[in-house]
């Protein structure tokens, strides 16, 4: 339920430099002074800098989507309000229905039965060219990439979506 540009990382902090090292870096891993205006305080070298010890400087090496943080920013607070259990009971309807009535259809499952993944993937043979026109035409929304097709069903959808997306495939 998010958007490309960021993503999520838990990592103990007790890891950092211990058993997670720095593989990269940027310009926000540190605190930088420059030395070489007559206002600058004075050094050996033009530039230097300090890196920070918290998982910022190991992990943040570019410039992340300011746009895309202040959605994530509102979106997080709309799903702490939904609940993230409501929807995870939410989609499960959906990833059931999904399970029990592709295979019908030929497309044999990737994802495991039981998951309770949001992302659930099947394949079947020349699915992309067989029916993105159908779904294009059905206004459904699935990623389409040779034999795979990838279903992420969430809060935003409900049955009528899922069986729309059948209805287009049968």
């Amino acid at each position: 339920m998010g958007d490309f540009g960021l993503g999520f990382l838990y990592v103990r902090e007790e890891l950092l430099d211990r058993v997670i090292h720095r593989s990269e870096y940027g310009y926000q891993q540190a605190d930088t002074a420059m030395h070489y205006l007559p206002s600058d305080p004075p050094a050996s070298t033009p530039v230097t800098w300090t890196m920070h010890a918290d998982a910022r400087a190991h992990f943040q090496v570019g410039t992340y989507g300011q746009g895309t943080l202040n959605a994530l920013a509102e979106s997080l607070a709309y799903l702490e309000r939904v609940g993230i259990e409501r929807i995870h009971a939410h989609r499960q309807p959906l990833l059931r229905r999904l399970h029990d009535e592709l295979p019908r259809l030929g497309f044999s499952s990737i994802t495991p039965a039981g998951t309770t993944s949001a992302i659930v993937a099947f394949t079947a043979p020349d699915a992309e060219q067989r029916f993105a026109p159908r779904l294009k035409q059905a206004n459904v929304s699935v990623t389409l990439s040779g034999e795979r097709m990838r279903i992420s069903p969430s809060f935003f959808n409900d049955i009528h979506d899922v069986e729309r997306l059948l209805t287009a495939l049968a």
